[in-house]
């Protein structure tokens, strides 16, 4: 057995000290599974510290699956969990019996349908092609234990209608024909299913499942499976192992998360990216590393103090697994106009009741450490000059074209910022006065002419006109008609949707000249859903620059993507506090 005191000299908190006592006391058989632990009480008595960090370490353990509390009996050990290895493809049958267990499975549906515009994009493939959907209930010893739909090209299987698939599993038949599973991705997300579904598992509707999806190809790179798996939380496990080799494809190599602790001498910098619906938090060092990062979605609950609370849980969550570092503090870039100097969020458009809520005086009395506050689009725009397309470069613009339009400017390395420290909303430069009406209330605004959503509704009123149009889409409505759909036919040739992305790409042209003719970057920097398509738009932004620059230098400007991507909200956080900290301790010393 392990080391059984809480040791106040130990890095690690006491709550997690506790949880790694109980953890190995339940590896080792100490408390087997179907049998109570010790009290609270118990507990507080046996390792002398208070109720409450008993009672952290033992949700903790509950969130794992490893106990289940039950009211006015005690907190039980659950039994054994199925552990399953992300980076790994196997058949059920074959995962279960190497592990001990007795496998079984259920056919609850098999048939063909078109594939429709969902899944033809995920399986590669037209929507009008049939594909096969399947939905399976599996069961462990005889107790259910997850339920899978799968779904294929029917092409690559013809006969799968008339195979047995409570004998063989997909991941056979497929080899049987030749098909040969390569290589995947792969997420894993909690999920609540409806009433029906939960009954099959023998679960009530409320309880968290583990939805496991994955996307399988071939050796020559074709999808041949797509599967979503719902999963009782409490029967299984998922890990993944990493190599030195293994590179996240939306982050430069020399920026990746290590995934271990930290164990340097100079202290680190949390940033952190607050967004509508997601939060990020990650461990940066000041060199500009990424040493680990966490995530975790907002809930519907959008309360005044909702985006603070939900920023100091993932903080605390993220220095507890890293071995409670020492840390600078912390630096947010954040959804919405802010007051970088008040540290407020103003006005959200998203989340109407965060306004005026004191949110980094919430953060830093949580954790008696500094806290800055930046807008987003700057925070971004940071992390781009200190670490991405930017960098060494003294005059950096960053121009995002998603839903919207942002923009954010680095001059020698510092925000520029408007009166009272404003964020320029570029967006709604007037770009045609008798444009389309933005919701702004001004009309041809940059934002309403080249914004992802004003691709799409331009788009959606041409298929509504163009019956041609629509079937170059493949899509049977207007209303479904995306920004994606249109770059797709484009790549394919159509010659409307050419016209449209030709529009697209002259309406960006034309924004960003404005920009460059007032700010005279040396590099721009784009990022957003509408550059994923950049490369249909690069020859008419070229054609309108070099039409309308007559007095613009913008053959001088360097325009390219930006490097960062997922990351760069937590990497540009980081250094909007690393740059506060430098800028007060000049002033101090002056």
């Amino acid at each position: 057995m392990g080391e059984e005191v809480i040791n106040d000299k130990n890095q690690s908190p006491k709550y997690i000290q506790l949880r790694e006592i109980l953890r190995s006391r339940i590896e080792e058989g100490v408390y087997p599974p179907g049998t109570a632990i010790p009290s609270e009480s118990e507990l507080v008595d046996e390792f002398g510290i208070h109720r409450l960090t008993v009672r952290n370490a033992i949700n903790s353990l509950t969130l794992e699956g490893q106990l289940k509390p039950v009211q006015g009996k005690g907190v039980f050990v659950v039994g054994k969990k199925i552990r399953h290895e992300l980076d790994s493809m196997s058949g059920f049958r074959q995962k279960i019996r190497e592990q001990g267990g007795e496998p079984s499975v259920k056919m609850l549906t098999k048939i063909v349908r078109p594939a429709g515009v969902k899944f033809a994009k995920i399986l590669e493939i037209e929507p009008d092609d049939d594909m096969f959907y399947m939905r399976r209930l599996y069961y462990i010893n005889g107790e259910p234990y997850s339920i899978e739909d799968v779904y294929t090209p029917k092409a690559l299987l013809p006969d799968l209608e008339y195979m047995d698939l409570e004998v063989f599993s997909l991941f056979d038949i497929m080899e049987f024909h030749g098909h040969t599973y390569d290589h995947g991705w792969q997420t894993l997300t909690a999920y609540w299913l409806d009433a029906k579904d939960a009954r099959w598992l023998k679960i009530e509707p409320s309880t968290p499942v583990l939805m496991f999806e994955c996307v399988t190809r071939n050796k020559t790179g074709k999808v041949i499976e797509y599967n979503q798996s719902f999963t009782r939380s409490e029967k299984a496990a998922f890990s993944v192992s990493f190599s030195s080799s293994f590179r996240n494809r939306y982050l430069p190599s020399d920026l990746k998360p290590s995934g271990s602790r930290y164990h340097g001498q100079e202290p680190l910098l949390v940033g952190v990216d607050l967004g509508a619906t997601n939060v990020r938090a990650g461990l940066v060092t000041q060199a500009g590393e990424i040493i680990d990062v966490r995530s975790s979605k907002l809930g519907t609950d959008r309360r005044e103090d909702t985006g603070a609370r939900a920023t100091i849980e993932l903080v605390e969550t993220l220095l507890a697994e890293n071995g409670s570092p020492e840390i600078l503090g912390i630096g947010v870039g954040a959804t919405g106009p802010v007051d970088p100097f008040r540290g407020t969020i103003l006005s959200p458009y998203t989340s109407p009741a965060w306004q005026y809520v004191p949110y980094t005086e919430l953060v830093s009395a949580h954790f008696q450490l500094p806290c800055v506050l930046e807008n987003d689009a700057d925070a971004a725009a940071l992390a781009e000059y200190w670490q991405g397309s930017g960098k060494g470069v003294k005059r950096l613009l960053a121009v995002t074209v998603g839903t919207g339009i942002g923009t954010a400017l680095i001059l020698d390395g510092q925000i520029y910022r408007g009166m009272d420290g404003a964020h320029p909303e570029a967006g709604h430069h007037i770009i045609d006065p008798s444009g389309p009406l933005c919701y702004c209330g001004a009309r041809g605004c940059w934002e309403s002419l080249a914004s992802g959503d004003a691709l799409t509704e331009y788009a959606r009123q041409i298929a509504s006109q163009d019956a041609e149009f629509l079937r170059e889409l493949n899509l049977s409505s207007p209303e479904i008609v995306t920004g994606a759909s249109v770059a797709k036919a484009a790549e394919k040739g159509s010659p409307k949707a050419l016209e449209i992305m030709q529009r697209e790409a002259k309406y960006l042209a034309l924004g960003l000249l404005n920009l460059i003719s007032a700010y005279v970057p040396e590099v721009v920097a784009l990022s957003g859903g509408v550059i994923e398509s950049y490369d249909l738009l690069r020859s008419e932004v070229d054609a309108t620059m070099r039409k309308h620059n007559l007095m613009v230098p913008a053959d001088k400007v360097t325009i390219v993507p930006a490097k960062l991507g997922y990351y760069s909200g937590v990497i540009g956080g980081a250094y909007a506090l690393l740059l506060r900290q430098r800028t007060e301790v000049k002033e101090t010393t002056r």
